[in-house]
């Protein structure tokens, strides 16, 4: 008699917002695909993932299924998707730090921008936030900082763009949002 192998909750029945498909490197070898997403949404130590990763070995077509490796990935940033086997505590680490951080998409592009799974308070200290455009956000900047106030007249003329494009030198930078509009970078 078989023992029933109990379905882990990390294992999602289609593609996640932030997941990983592990596939069985045993059954791939044998022509045949095997695997499964792993929901990271939720999932904060690696072991949670590994439990994924073991159910998907222990439910294998293939016999002596020991070997997996990482075949698709949504949410992650590019120091993540660059190799089949990442990290589990840095999945783990990305993955709860993107359900704390206001902005699961500007956390991954920050992510991408350092280089490395960063920490919340650094993510804080880099994201600015989302606008409209560049030039909406140095005019409100300049605005908030008492440089120019809202009565006066003047500021009807200064070319926000030109002022975004003086920030851009000092290190502000920005990347498109799949929701619209701008997320701006402070430079660290």
């Amino acid at each position: 008699m078989t023992a029933t192998i109990t379905r882990p909750d990390c294992i999602s029945s289609g593609c996640p917002d932030l997941g990983i498909y592990v596939a069985c490197l045993a059954s791939y070898n044998a022509g045949t695909l095997h695997g499964a997403w792993v929901d990271l949404d939720g999932v904060f130590d690696a072991d949670d993932i590994q439990e994924g990763i073991d159910w998907v070995l222990a439910t294998s077509p293939a016999p002596d299924a020991e070997e997996y490796a990482i075949h698709d990935s949504c949410g992650l940033p590019g120091i993540l998707r660059g190799t089949e086997w990442p990290d589990l505590s840095t999945l783990a680490t990305f993955a709860e730090t993107a359900d704390i951080v206001q902005n699961a998409e500007a956390y991954r592009l920050a992510c991408d921008y350092a280089g490395e799974v960063i920490d919340e308070d650094t993510f804080s200290d880099m994201w600015d936030g989302v606008w409209a455009s560049e030039a909406d956000y140095a005019e409100d900047t300049f605005t908030q900082c008492g440089h120019v106030s809202d009565d006066n007249p003047l500021r009807h003329y200064v070319d926000w763009g030109r002022v975004w494009r003086d920030l851009s030198c000092d290190g502000y930078h920005s990347d498109l949002s799949e929701c619209g509009g701008v997320h701006v970078w402070r430079p660290v």
